[in-house]
C-alpha cells in the first residue's frame, strides 16, 4: 500500500531530524565523577592521532536522551533505534534557545548510567558550593588532563577575562605558576589561587575575634571562645534548639548537632591535615577552613525536595511558568523552535504555552505552533509534544501544565487530540481523580498526587455541548459556534503590533476592561467561525478549565475549584489595585495565571513578586530574555529541589485547617482582618524579620576595573527596598575589597519575610553591564560569616565567582 501524504509528510521530518543528528559531532565518554564529565572526539583531518578535548561543566541547560535514531537507515519509511543502548544525546551551554549538541558514546551500561546520574546531581549542587568546594572542583577539572595544560587554560580556570590581564598576574606569581605546571599538586595549586587571591578578608575576621575577646595577635583562639562567637554569630537566634541546636564544645556530638571538635576534625581531614585529639584552641588555618566550608544558602533547602509541603491542594502553590514558550526572542518576527521546550522543562519550568494554529501552504493540514499574525516562524505541533515527552519529568516529578492558545479548525483540533494521547499515553491526565471530582466545593489535587502526570489547560465543553458538537461534526457542519467561544489571549495582528507606540495607552486601556482578551476563532484555512473544541479534546481537560472570568463574587458562588481564568497583567494590577483581598481569596480555591501585556514586543518581563503577593500561582514570564525579573522568576524556583513548585505559606495559614478549605465566610472576614498584599500594617500569626548584610569582598569575579555591588529586595509593595550600591572597587584584581566594616544593606522590618526575594549583582561601571548575580528567598540565606556562589545573568552557575558577606 502506498503511503499517503501524512506520511510522507511525517517521514520528511525523520529524515530532516536524522541528518540533524547525523552532522553532529560523535564523541567518546572518558570520565565521569560526581563534579564534571570529560568528553573526547577525534581531531579533525590531517592532526594525525592527536584527540581534542573539552571538560563539560554539568548546567540545568543539559538534556540527555538515551537511544537516540539510528545514523544508518535503509529508507525514510523505516527508522530504526540504537538498539545497544550505550549513545546518549548531550546538550550544554549557556544559552537557553541554542544550546551546544554533542553525540556521546558510553563504554559500558554502567557508564551511561551514572553520567545520568552526574547529570542531575551536578545541576543540583552548583547552586550552594562552598568556597573550598570551587578551589577543588577547578582544579580536579583542569587535572584531567595535565599534560596539556597551559598559561591560557590556567588563565581560564582563574576567570580572568583577557591574554593581557592573566599574563600580569602570573607574571606577578611566577614561582607558584612554574611549581603547580611542574607538580600539578593539589597543595601547589591551592599556593597559586592564596596569591593570585589572597584571603585577606578571613584574616580580618580573626583579627576581630581576637579583639572581641581580648586574645593577643600571636596566640590562637580557645575552643570555649570559638563556640561562643559562633553561637552569637554563625546561629540564627529566631530558631529554637531543635531546628537549629546551639555549637557545644562536646566531643561526642554529631556534625549535624553542631558538635565543634568533630566539624573542625572533618574539615581539616579534607584539607589534608590532622588537629589534635583533645581540641583545646582553634588556629588561624582551621578557623580559616572552617569559614571557607560556610556557604550562605542551606544545602538542604535548595538540594531535595520537601516532600513534606507537597501535599496541600495546586492552588497553595506557586507554579514555575513561561509565556510563549515556542520563541527565542522577539514577539515580533521572532524565531520559534521546538529546542526552547526542552530547554525551559530541564530548567523546572511546569507550565508551559503553545499557541495552537492551522498549518499553511506547505504545512497546510498540520496544526503548528507560532505567535499569530506576528510573522514568527513555525514548528510542527507534534515535534513540540514529542519533546514535551522526552523531557517533562528529568528534571522533576511534578505535573506539567500545557497551556493551549487554540485557534486550530475541527480537524486539526482532532489530531491534536489524537498526538497527545498517543504520545503522552498514560501520562496524559485524560480523566480527574476519583478522590477530587469535577463538582462544587471539591479542592484540586495535590503536587504529590499527580506526579508523572500531564494536564491540558483549554476550554472544555459541558456534556450537552460536546453531544452537540460531536454530532454536528459527523453530520458535516462547519458553521456552529459556541456562544461564549473565546480565547484568553488576543494575538496582535500587525496593524496593532506596527502601531504599538502609538496606540499604547488605548491598548492599556482595553486591557483592563478585558476587551482585548476576546477573539473570534477563526480557522486559517478557510476564514470562516469554527467549532472552539471537539468533544476528544474537551473530555481531556480537568484540572485546568479555561474560563471567562466571571467575577469574584459568582467565583466565591459557585466555587469550581477545577476552573482557572487568565489575566494580562494590566488586568491583574488593576484587580490588585481595586480588590487585591477578594483576588487573594479567589486564588486560595482556583488557580489563575498572568501573563504579559501585549506591548511588550520585545519580549520584556514584569515583576513577578506583585503577583505572588496575591496568591497568583502560574505567573508567566518570557524565559528567553534573562532580565532582572527573569532572575527574581528562578531564584525563586532554584529552591526545593527545582521541582518548579514553591509552597506558598503565608496566607494559606488562614484558609486552611487540616488540608480542607474554610467555609468562605469565614475565609473573607479572616483575610480582611488579617492579610492585605497592599497594606503595610503587620499580618497576624507571621513574625516580621529585620536582615543586616554587609558585603566585605568578592572571588574570582573578573579581571575588572570600577566594580560595585548592588542590591534590592523585592516582596510586598511595603518590603520592597531601593537599590543599595557598594563602593567602587577600583584596581583590576579578581578579589575586590570592602572590608569587615563597610556599609550595610539594613533591613529594619520586613513584614512577610516568606515572600520576599533579595538580588545581588556584581556591576562593571564602565561597561554598565551584570557580571554575576544571585536572586534568591531571603529566609534561604544563613547567619554569619558566609560565602555565597553567583550565577551569570542567565542563572547558570559560575563555580568560581562568589561574595563573602556577613548576615
Amino acid at each position: 500500500m502506498a503511503p499517503n501524504k501524512e506520511d510522507k509528510k511525517a517521514a520528511k521530518r525523520e529524515r530532516i531530524e536524522i541528518e540533524r543528528v547525523k552532522n553532529l559531532p560523535t564523541v567518546f565518554l572518558s570520565k565521569t565523577n560526581q563534579d564534571f564529565v570529560v568528553l573526547l572526539w577525534p581531531a579533525k583531518k590531517g592532526e594525525g592521532e592527536k584527540r581534542l578535548r573539552d571538560v563539560i561543566r554539568m548546567f540545568f541547560f543539559v538534556f540527555i536522551k538515551v537511544n537516540r535514531l539510528a545514523l544508518d537507515y535503509s529508507n525514510i519509511w523505516e527508522v530504526q533505534s540504537i538498539d545497544d543502548g550505550l549513545t546518549v544525546y548531550v546538550r550544554f551551554g549557556n544559552e537557553l534557545a541554542h544550546p551546544t549538541k554533542i553525540n556521546a558514546v558510553c563504554e559500558t551500561i554502567e557508564e551511561k548510567t551514572r553520567l545520568l546520574e552526574t547529570v542531575n546531581f551536578r545541576r543540583d549542587k552548583d547552586v550552594c558550593l562552598s568556597y573550598h568546594d570551587m578551589i577543588r572542583v577547578s582544579y580536579d577539572q583542569l587535572n584531567e588532563y595535565a599534560e596539556d595544560i597551559n598559561l591560557e587554560e590556567l588563565g581560564k580556570s582563574f576567570r580572568f577575562n583577557s591574554r593581557r590581564k592573566y599574563q600580569a598576574s602570573f607574571r606577578s606569581c611566577t614561582p607558584n605558576v612554574e611549581q603547580y605546571l611542574h607538580s600539578k599538586t593539589w597543595e601547589s595549586w591551592r599556593q597559586l589561587s592564596e596569591t593570585l587571591c589572597p584571603r585577606d578578608d578571613i584574616r580580618s575576621v580573626w583579627a576581630e575575634v581576637q579583639r572581641e575577646f581580648k586574645i593577643a595577635k600571636e596566640n590562637d583562639i580557645p575552643l570555649r571562645e570559638f563556640v561562643t562567637w559562633l553561637n552569637q554569630t554563625m546561629r540564627d537566634e529566631r530558631l529554637n534548639e531543635i531546628l537549629s541546636p546551639p555549637f557545644t564544645m562536646d566531643a561526642d556530638v554529631s556534625p549535624d548537632k553542631n558538635g565543634v571538635p568533630q566539624i573542625l576534625t572533618n574539615i581539616a581531614e579534607m584539607n589534608g591535615y590532622k588537629i589534635p585529639d583533645q581540641l583545646s584552641h582553634v588556629d588561624y588555618r582551621t578557623f580559616k577552613a572552617f569559614i571557607e566550608w560556610e556557604t550562605a544558602v542551606k544545602p538542604e533547602i535548595w538540594r531535595k525536595c520537601r516532600v513534606e509541603t507537597m501535599d496541600f491542594p495546586l492552588s497553595h502553590y506557586w507554579i514555575a511558568s513561561s509565556h510563549n514558550t515556542y520563541l527565542t526572542g522577539r514577539q515580533l518576527g521572532g524565531e520559534s523552535t521546538v529546542e526552547v521546550y526542552r530547554q525551559v522543562l530541564l530548567s523546572g519550568c511546569r507550565c508551559i504555552e503553545l499557541d495552537c494554529w492551522d498549518g499553511k501552504n506547505a504545512n497546510k493540514g498540520e496544526p503548528i505552533i507560532t505567535h499569530g499574525n506576528a510573522f514568527c516562524t513555525e514548528v510542527f505541533f507534534i515535534d513540540v509534544i514529542k519533546a514535551i515527552n522526552e523531557t517533562a519529568f528529568m528534571a522533576s516529578d511534578y505535573p506539567v501544565i500545557l497551556s493551549f492558545e487554540n485557534h486550530c479548525s475541527k480537524p486539526n483540533q482532532l489530531k491534536m487530540a489524537n498526538y497527545c494521547a498517543e504520545i503522552f499515553g498514560d501520562a496524559l491526565l485524560s480523566q480527574p481523580l476519583s478522590t477530587n471530582p469535577l463538582d462544587s466545593d471539591v479542592p484540586l489535587p495535590s503536587p504529590t498526587m499527580l506526579k508523572g502526570r500531564i494536564i491540558i489547560k483549554n476550554k472544555k465543553l459541558s456534556a450537552s455541548e460536546e453531544t452537540t458538537m460531536l454530532n454536528a461534526y459527523y453530520a458535516g457542519q462547519t458553521d456552529i459556534v459556541l456562544a461564549d467561544d473565546h480565547n484568553e489571549e488576543n494575538t496582535a495582528d500587525y496593524d496593532q503590533m506596527k502601531n504599538i507606540k502609538k496606540d499604547q495607552k488605548k491598548a492599556d486601556s482595553s486591557d483592563s476592561n478585558g476587551t482585548s482578551e476576546v477573539t473570534e476563532n477563526t480557522s486559517e484555512s478557510d476564514g470562516k467561525s469554527v467549532v472552539y473544541d471537539l468533544q476528544v479534546l474537551s473530555s481531556m481537560v480537568n484540572y485546568c478549565t479555561s474560563v471567562r472570568f466571571p467575577g469574584f463574587d459568582e467565583s466565591e458562588a459557585t466555587n469550581r475549584c477545577y476552573q482557572m481564568s487568565s489575566f494580562s497583567e494590566t488586568q491583574g494590577l488593576s484587580h490588585l489595585g481595586s480588590r487585591s483581598q477578594e483576588l487573594v481569596l479567589y486564588n486560595a480555591r482556583q488557580l489563575s495565571r498572568i501573563y504579559p501585556k501585549g506591548q511588550r514586543i520585545d519580549s520584556s518581563n514584569y515583576n513577578p513578586t506583585v503577583f505572588w503577593s496575591a496568591g497568583c500561582q502560574l505567573v508567566s514570564l518570557n524565559y528567553q530574555t534573562p532580565d532582572e525579573y527573569f532572575q527574581l522568576n528562578q531564584g525563586r524556583f532554584m529552591s526545593n529541589g527545582r521541582c518548579g513548585y514553591v509552597y506558598n505559606s503565608l496566607f494559606i495559614t488562614f484558609f486552611c485547617i487540616k488540608r480542607k478549605l474554610l467555609k468562605p465566610k469565614f475565609m473573607v472576614e479572616t483575610l480582611k482582618n488579617q492579610y492585605d498584599p497592599f497594606g503595610e500594617r503587620l499580618i497576624h500569626q507571621v513574625l516580621a524579620a529585620s536582615y543586616e548584610i554587609t558585603i566585605i569582598s568578592g572571588m574570582w569575579l573578573g579581571t575588572t576595573d570600577n566594580v560595585y555591588i548592588s542590591m534590592d529586595l523585592h516582596g510586598l509593595p511595603a518590603d520592597c527596598v531601593t537599590k543599595f550600591k557598594t563602593k567602587k572597587c577600583k584596581g583590576s584584581r579578581p578579589n575586590p575589597s570592602w572590608g569587615i566594616n563597610s556599609q550595610p544593606f539594613v533591613l529594619k522590618k520586613i513584614i512577610a519575610p516568606d515572600l520576599a526575594l533579595l538580588r545581588i549583582a556584581v556591576n562593571d561601571e564602565t561597561s554598565n553591564k551584570v557580571l554575576a548575580q544571585r536572586s534568591l528567598p531571603i529566609e534561604d540565606l544563613q547567619c554569619g560569616y558566609r560565602h555565597l556562589p553567583l550565577t551569570s545573568t542567565s542563572c547558570v552557575p559560575l563555580r568560581m565567582s562568589s561574595l563573602f558577606i556577613k548576615v
